[in-house]
């Protein structure tokens, strides 16, 4: 078993086409298969036995496997009447480890992942392994880990496998130090963040944790702020924007969220129509009921 350092760099395809002039094929023979079937391939390339081949088919058939997105290396070449066509798979990931993760679920993680590609039993393209750590440092930071980081190795295993091998840096959670509202007249800032998840937090927020960012909580504060005004009459109420600052160490958040409360509507009149099916006292209690309201 080696161990290799992974190092980023862009995936080159190499394509090797042998100089040969048009002949007419009579048997074509594909080298180099462990995983992908020989059935596939010929489901693929644009070319039966009795075609005739010549340099602008073979690149033909070149793209046309590079475009599976199976093969790292391509090469056609001949042998008498014989088309040959010679490949190098890209290798399966056999396994996936992640270690050094406690603020988000190795699950959770391995969903991101899957997002982009990188699963067990799916084909291992290098080209991706960059995606793979932006997209892990963005799942930290859409929870307010900001410093994270992520290191990714790969163990070559028998029968063109690999193991891939992430190291987590999780950093320190960054904090909450001021939510404001612009453009509210109607209610103070107090009032309004009182039901929020997020929190500028207390003297208490290393134990409770409540100062502590997440785009999950934000999602839901945006909904409690839109209901807070729309249950007292402000029916075209809107949030121009939110935004969320980082200071530059990394530590200390900034959200503010620009209103416009717009005006509030009120019930004028209230008429029920039909036959109403209950006590006329009860229909009279939620008339006014109706009518406080107002």
């Amino acid at each position: 078993m080696h161990k290799i350092k992974l190092i980023f760099l862009s995936c080159i395809l190499s394509i090797q086409l042998f100089s040969f002039d048009e002949f007419l094929v009579s048997d074509i023979r594909i080298i180099g298969l462990q995983r992908v079937s020989t059935g596939s391939i010929f489901n693929v390339i644009p070319i039966s036995v009795g075609d005739k081949i010549d340099l602008r088919k073979s690149n033909d058939i070149v793209r046309s496997l590079f475009s599976t997105e199976q093969f790292d290396d391509i090469q056609i070449g001949k042998d008498g009447n014989t088309l040959i066509i010679t490949v190098e798979e890209r290798p399966s990931i056999s396994g996936i480890d992640i270690s050094g993760n406690k603020a988000l679920k190795t699950e959770q993680l391995l969903e991101s992942l899957d997002g982009v590609g990188i699963k067990e039993g799916e084909v291992y393209k290098r080209s991706t392994l960059e995606r793979v750590k932006s997209e892990l440092i963005r799942s930290y930071a859409s929870n307010g880990r900001y410093g994270a980081d992520v290191e990714i190795d790969e163990i070559v295993k028998p029968r063109n496998r690999i193991d891939i091998n992430i190291e987590v840096d999780e950093g320190k959670s960054a904090e909450i130090k001021k939510i404001n509202i612009i453009g509210n007249e109607i209610y103070t800032n107090e009032e309004l963040i009182d039901g929020f998840e997020l929190s500028e937090g207390s003297f208490f927020s290393f134990l409770s944790n409540d100062n502590q960012y997440s785009r999950e909580k934000l999602k839901g504060d945006i909904e409690t702020l839109e209901s807070f005004y729309r249950d007292r009459g402000y029916l075209k109420f809107s949030i121009e924007s939110s935004q969320i600052s980082l200071s530059r160490d990394k530590k200390s958040i900034f959200i503010t969220f620009n209103v416009n409360e717009g005006e509030k509507y009120t019930i004028n009149a209230v008429d029920v129509v039909g036959e109403v099916p209950f006590e006329e006292i009860i229909y009279k209690d939620i008339l006014e009921s109706l009518m406080k309201s107002n």
